[in-house]
């Protein structure tokens, strides 16, 4: 391995700033650790950025904002002008850092929030590499890909992929984790009404954080938890089978409570029992993109995806475009087969190849040998 590369990880300070100093002390490459901050030093005159780069720079941190914080409308405008004069000072910060140090590699966090767009757009402007980390896919695992997370990641999506795929024959034995509820939700979390019973027949839709990335960028059709209970309404009211119902989790880390939405049609519950016995009793989980559909899939469930994912893949999933289509597919829920020959190549292939393995909030040995060599295939590909 060429120890001379050199790999710059940029965070902000904290938990992952932490995890990315373990890195440079556990690798063999030439690393540098820095934050955000400060703004002391930063490249003078003018800039290449146009108004049409800034504005997608900041569009998805204002997004985000809007949907987090109900503030008034006059807020909004004076917001954007201070995103938009920050996202400059970032560009013009970072666009000095890696001019004086010119590495081989950028290591961020996720890539979509204000900071690190400014990094990824300097790094593609001067063809620097990039490797965005996020939470895995698969429990106790963590993602380092080159072209994105989520929807953006490097994981094939054609179903030839899969039926060529050679597995490795191991037995793949995951342990899925129950989330806990943040401060601000415990209390609301154990309101005695989230834990009646259970219908018979239901599907689960477990609700995602309705900031998050994976709703705003990566769902163009159902772009908030509440478009998503418009789309259940509708078809309940149209599915034949009238014994069945929907159950809904909601997202224990989204300060969001969604009880407006509890009393609104009889057959879809609101529960908040652990969600792998959600999925094991459910007829099949439907979301928009959320990891617990990977959950499902590694349970042997049926899924339903309404929004764009790496498990957007024919033979794993179902993907309805429209209210009625999804009724369409409820309706033939019953006549499904799972292909859990081509599930199993697909988990494998994320356990065997794409998933760094242990989760970057508790690495070992392992975790950085494997960190190296993903970082060697990104550099010298």
């Amino acid at each position: 391995m060429n120890q001379s590369s050199k790999i710059l990880f940029i965070s902000y300070k904290g938990s992952m700033y932490r995890y990315f100093q373990d890195i440079k002390r556990n690798t063999m490459f030439d690393s540098t650790v820095m934050s955000f901050f400060p703004f002391i030093f930063f490249k003078l005159g003018r800039t290449d950025l146009t108004q049409a780069e800034i504005q997608k720079g900041i569009s998805f941190e204002l997004a985000r904002k809007k949907r987090k914080y109900f503030y008034i409308k006059y807020f909004w405008p004076f917001y954007e002008a201070f995103l938009h004069i920050l996202f400059v000072i970032y560009y013009r910060r970072f666009t000095y850092v890696i001019s004086k140090r010119m590495p081989d590699l950028i290591c961020i966090w996720n890539g979509h929030r204000l900071p690190e767009y400014a990094i990824k757009l300097i790094a593609k402007k001067n063809n620097i590499k990039l490797a965005f980390f996020e939470n895995g896919l698969l429990p106790d695992s963590t993602t380092v890909d080159p072209n994105g997370v989520n929807d953006l990641n490097s994981v094939p999506r054609e179903k030839e992929f899969y039926e060529n795929y050679a597995p490795s024959g191991k037995n793949l034995n995951f342990e899925i984790q129950q989330r806990a509820a943040i401060k601000s939700k415990k209390r609301y979390s154990k309101s005695p009404e989230l834990y009646e019973d259970l219908p018979e027949k239901f599907i689960y839709v477990p609700f995602q954080v309705n900031h998050d990335s994976q709703v705003l960028l990566n769902s163009p059709r159902v772009n908030s938890m509440d478009e998503l209970f418009q789309w259940l309404d509708y078809s309940i009211k149209k599915i034949e089978d009238k014994d069945l119902f929907f159950v809904i989790k909601e997202h224990p880390s989204d300060s969001t409570k969604f009880k407006h939405l509890h009393k609104v049609n009889k057959r879809i519950l609101f529960r908040n029992f652990d969600s792998k016995d959600l999925i094991e009793k459910s007829l099949a989980t439907l979301t928009l993109n959320s990891t617990v559909g990977l959950e499902s899939l590694i349970l042997g469930k049926k899924l339903i995806l309404l929004g764009e994912s790496c498990f957007k893949i024919e033979g794993i999933a179902r993907f309805p475009e429209s209210r009625d289509q999804l009724v369409e597919c409820i309706n033939s829920i019953d006549s499904w087969e799972l292909d859990l020959g081509q599930i199993g190549k697909y988990l494998d292939y994320l356990n065997e190849i794409y998933c760094i393995q242990q989760s970057w909030r508790n690495p070992s040995e392992q975790h950085f040998e494997s960190l190296e060599q993903r970082f060697k295939e990104i550099i010298y590909s």
